[in-house]
């Protein structure tokens, strides 16, 4: 009967596994058809739609995928978004859990979401937070992306008249579109460069960007967008008087934009196009200026629009002296203006209550995250104080039981190295018997090791002494620090002397007999080479690097270079001062 279970829960779990690839192949599939083809974003939708009665069977990672792709279709699609709640939930998930791109694309279409709602503060803060997600020093950075952030942010500042900033911006998303090798996108940024300048009056730099850019398009076979872009040419003409360049412009514009031909298109502002024709017209001294700037009040959808074309009806009025025209259109002028006034006021307003609500949000999203901070810290200090006073309790408890046996090992260290200095010494004796013309040196040699026998005997003599006491001392860095081996190295560094393999042994024997631990704790992650454990061995007792150079015979760079080191006894790479720093405080309690 258990066999039977197993086997029916691993099929419903293989079943489960297929359904969730064949969601996620769906949501791939839309995506693609959503980032690639622009008329395919409804179908896109459609097929998302479709999968909505399984979203409860999502998992946590589909569900979040899912979201963020449909978000991303309306976004493409046009559809406004009404309500930031769902893509609030979806950044706060990337933040977490996703890649770089997944993370600046939430909070992109977070600032989306801001922008449709007329939040126009809080969706600038959510295209800064996206930008700040973005990772320019990888290779998959999506450069497309952080172009279009770019371009939005460009857009609401010239939307909240401020063009200072909006041309930060877009020479940002042309360096990234270039980056992205997306030549469009790079140029289009381009262009919202002479609205920016036409905003802020510099009518020359315009014409100049402008008259760049049109050979740009030309250059790179954007035929329609170069005739486009005669339409920025206009105001500045106008304003500097250039009217035979105007009409030329304005002339092959009509004939080649397509915006003529019958339907209106929301691409272009006809009722500004029509007040610089009557305006020109104007100036040239046609009989047609009345009929265009009629043309362009008719076509006016907002009070500016309304301000320019009574300007230019009280233009012509002036022209032919009709003063009782002139009045008219001067108080409609003035009440229009008012009006124009007014409007941008309100549009003030709503900016600066927009404001407001965005900042109370924040405020209040900042208290809570300090009163989870504050929690947190006191659960870390809490866990801390705790681990500490149980980790010296054990301490305290292990040098209780270890003092004496370590005293005893060091006295056993001490003797064996006396007795490899006895060695050396009747090896020169019986040099000394071959090489009696050279009695003299002989002499000089058995003499300098007799003192250092007398020395290492009075060493010897004070440990005793201290055995036999049973006096307690510290077992920690100080007691190996002073041990007679590491004075062994610390005099070869002095000489220039490579330490030999018999000195390598002993030093290892100390390591292995006091701090047992050491190796146990470096090999945790993976074994170290015989080069590399002598390495941390000496960093621990605080060897300089040309030190440890002099020591094992080995060049500068190979001893500087502890990245893989660094990677094997803690999981990461870094920097030689930090690995030795982490090497020093192994069991340094």
């Amino acid at each position: 009967m258990k066999k039977i279970l197993s086997f029916i829960m691993v099929l419903i779990s293989l079943v489960a596994c297929t359904d969730q690839g064949r969601y996620e192949a769906t949501i791939s599939r839309a995506d693609s058809l959503i980032e690639n083809h622009q008329d395919s974003v409804r179908f896109a939708l459609e097929m998302l739609d479709s999968l909505k009665p399984e979203y409860p069977d999502f998992s946590k990672r589909l569900q979040m995928r899912y979201l963020l792709i449909y978000a991303k279709g309306m976004n493409k699609g046009f559809i406004n978004f009404t309500t930031d709640s769902v893509m609030k939930l979806v950044a706060d998930y990337y933040d977490d859990h996703g890649t770089s791109n997944e993370q600046m694309l939430a909070h992109y279409l977070l600032g989306c979401t801001y922008r449709d709602m007329c939040e126009y503060p809080a969706a600038l803060s959510c295209y800064q937070d996206a930008v700040e997600k973005a990772d320019t020093m990888d290779v998959a950075c999506d450069y497309s992306l952080l172009t279009r952030i770019y371009q939005q942010e460009g857009g609401l500042f010239l939307h909240q008249n401020m063009p200072q900033n909006a041309e930060e911006v877009l020479k940002k998303a042309e360096k990234a579109a270039w980056m992205a090798k997306d030549t469009l996108a790079a140029l289009l940024s381009r262009e919202h460069l002479v609205r920016v300048c036409n905003g802020l009056g510099e009518f020359r730099k315009a014409l100049s960007i402008g008259f760049s850019l049109q050979k740009a398009y030309r250059k790179y076979g954007y035929i329609k967008e170069s005739i486009r872009v005669y339409g920025q040419f206009f105001k500045p003409l106008l304003r500097l008087k250039r009217y035979s360049e105007l009409k030329k412009y304005m002339e092959i514009y009509e004939r080649e934009s397509g915006y003529f031909n019958g339907e209106e298109s929301h691409a272009i502002c006809y009722a500004h196009y029509y007040y610089i024709k009557g305006m020109l017209n104007l100036a040239l001294k046609s009989h047609t200026s009345r009929e265009y700037i009629d043309i362009s009040l008719k076509k006016s959808t907002n009070f500016n629009d309304k301000v320019n074309a009574y300007y230019g009806l009280y233009c012509y009025s002036k022209s032919i002296d009709n003063l009782d025209s002139i009045k008219k259109y001067v108080d409609l002028f003035v009440i229009n203006n008012d009006s124009a006034r007014f409007e941008n006021e309100v549009g003030r307003m709503q900016n600066i209550a927009s404001s407001y609500r965005y900042n109370t949000l924040q405020k209040t999203i900042l208290s809570k995250e300090m009163e989870s901070k504050k929690m947190q810290l006191f659960m870390f200090v809490f866990l801390l104080c705790f681990a500490m006073i149980l980790f010296a309790s054990i301490v305290y408890v292990m040098n209780l039981r270890k003092k004496q046996q370590l005293n005893y090992l060091k006295l056993c260290t001490y003797k064996q190295q006396i007795q490899m200095v006895d060695n050396e010494l009747k090896d020169k004796r019986e040099l000394l018997n071959q090489l009696s013309s050279n009695f003299n040196d002989v002499s000089n040699i058995v003499k300098k090791k007799n003192e250092q026998i007398e020395k290492m005997q009075q060493e010897l003599q004070v440990l005793e002494e201290g055995v036999c006491c049973q006096e307690p001392f510290d077992d920690g860095k100080g007691e190996i620090m002073n041990k007679a081996i590491v004075l062994v190295f610390k005099k070869n560094v002095v000489q220039g002397n490579m330490a030999t393999e018999k000195q390598w042994a002993i030093l290892e024997n100390v390591f292995k007999t006091l701090l047992p631990q050491f190796k146990k704790t470096l090999e945790k992650n993976e074994a170290l080479k015989e080069n590399e454990y002598r390495i941390c061995m000496l960093v621990w007792l605080e060897f300089k690097p040309k030190d440890i150079q002099i020591l094992m015979g080995m060049s500068a760079s190979n001893v500087s270079n502890r990245k893989r080191m660094a990677v094997k006894v803690f999981g990461n790479d870094m920097t030689a001062s930090k690995f030795d720093m982490k090497i020093r405080n192994i069991l340094n309690s």
